[in-house]
């Protein structure tokens, strides 16, 4: 069985993964503005969770408080092997397992869901041993019959350059071999000020998104949802003209950080999912009005996954979230998370 949580930490998000019964684990964001010691309530629940070792990987979308203040808790109570952030990774060793996302795109729906999948999944690896992945671009990362497709806003060159060169500086500066050890030193608000100095204040436009589904899927697939009287099933069936066809739906994971979404990389993602989109949606920037107005605008239709997530502080300040959305999606499934509702569901 595969677990998935937003936690109930108020106004930020906290995001955690265990696949095959934990034997792969990963955080995508860990932070809140509503109350710092609830956040660290449920790192400690997700250290027993993960049998106490290290999480296999923690995603960062971007660098505003209420995405970040728990990781230095995170990595002084489980620790993690390695780190995404936007447009930087913190293992170059780490590339042997990395695809591109074009090359994912390229498969057709007859090869997903049967062993040419993974056959293509196997080369692809191999490939990309030999080349030299740009992580300016989209990038994807595949274990334990899970992929991970994380997607980024196009930069140029000069500003990839400039993050990295600004990075090495910081890093040398403190005896840092990599970005890992500068949060273990507490330098993560450092970063942000790199992060701030090359993008402006504006850091949602730069978040990581992560798109994230099981690989071969089985002939039948079951979602969970809390509360548990609620389920979506996924079937493959033979169909006379062609292998295999889908009916319900398939068990996608979208999480948007606070991403403001545009033509270029809402087209991408679109073309990412292999059988049409379907599953969950974390509603981007806690439901700010603007934020989920773009991804109307830049999906052809925006009522294209079965549950949209929105976390967020009940007493915050800013509005979110706004009105709209709960009317927006009540004909599908609408679900908050803040301080006192949490977000748990599985994947058979």
């Amino acid at each position: 069985m595969n677990f998935f949580n937003f936690f109930p930490v108020g106004q930020g998000l906290f995001y955690a993964g265990l696949l095959n019964d934990g034997d792969y684990s990963f955080v995508y964001d860990c932070g809140s503005e509503s109350n710092q010691r609830t956040l660290s309530t449920y790192i400690n629940e997700l250290k027993r969770w993960n049998r106490n070792d290290k999480l296999d990987f923690v995603a960062i979308s971007h660098f505003h408080n209420d995405h970040i203040n728990g990781i230095k808790e995170l990595n002084d109570k489980i620790g993690f092997k390695h780190l995404f952030m936007p447009y930087v990774c913190s293992d170059v060793e780490i590339r042997c397992l990395y695809i591109a996302g074009s090359y994912v795109e390229s498969l057709s729906e007859n090869e997903i869901g049967n062993d040419a999948y993974r056959d293509n999944l196997v080369f692809i690896i191999e490939k990309a041993l030999e080349i030299d992945i740009d992580h300016s671009k989209d990038f994807a990362l595949s274990t334990q019959d899970w992929v991970f497709i994380f997607f980024q806003g196009a930069i140029d060159n000069a500003t990839l350059g400039e993050l990295k060169r600004k990075l090495d500086e910081y890093k040398e500066a403190n005896g840092c071999s990599n970005i890992i050890d500068v949060i273990k030193n507490g330098g993560i608000f450092d970063i942000k000020n790199i992060y701030r100095n090359v993008f402006g204040n504006n850091l949602n436009k730069y978040s990581l998104i992560l798109l994230h589904y099981p690989i071969a899927p089985n002939t039948f697939r079951r979602t969970y949802f809390y509360p548990n009287q609620y389920a979506l099933a996924h079937y493959l069936r033979a169909h006379p003209l062609s292998r295999y066809y889908w009916e319900g739906f398939y068990p996608y994971t979208l999480l948007t950080g606070d991403a403001e979404f545009d033509s270029d990389i809402s087209s991408r993602i679109s073309a990412s999912f292999p059988m049409g989109i379907s599953g969950i949606i974390q509603v981007p920037h806690h439901g700010s009005k603007v934020n989920w107005d773009l991804f109307k605008k830049y999906f052809a239709s925006w009522n294209i996954f079965n549950v949209y997530v929105v976390p967020f502080g009940t007493r915050n300040r800013y509005g979110h979230p706004h009105i709209s959305i709960e009317s927006d999606v009540t004909s599908i499934k609408y679900y908050s998370v803040n301080e006192y509702s949490g977000f748990p569901y599985w994947i058979n």
